[in-house]
């Protein structure tokens, strides 16, 4: 589903300006065409799958899909002013995302 909503922020102009998050309020998931189509109905609020802390990248890829628009690809959401970064926990970082390196270490 996270491919395909790359492909669709290619192929639509419209949904380039929602995060994943929003984009699910708007779209909705065609199981038998395996594609996003504009939502008919009401705007209805979306889930994102919870990802433990614990889970470190599938986490940090959690907390951009909620603040990076329209990204066609993996490189999109971790690249911060230019920079390609190489794991999503450093976007987070070059993002402020997190307070610091040692945020989940305390706990």
């Amino acid at each position: 589903m996270l491919i395909r909503w790359y492909r669709t922020n290619i192929a639509d102009m419209n949904a380039k300006r929602y995060t994943y998050a929003e984009f699910l309020a708007y779209y909705v998931w065609n199981k038998s065409l395996k594609k996003w189509t504009i939502r008919q109905q009401r705007v209805c609020i979306g889930r994102i799958p919870y990802a433990h802390h614990n889970i470190r990248e599938r986490y940090y890829l959690r907390m951009l899909l909620h603040v990076v628009r329209g990204a066609t690809c993996y490189e999109d959401l971790r690249t911060v002013n230019g920079t390609l970064y190489s794991t999503f926990k450093e976007t987070c970082l070059a993002r402020r995302l997190l307070d610091d390196t040692n945020e989940w270490h305390e706990y």
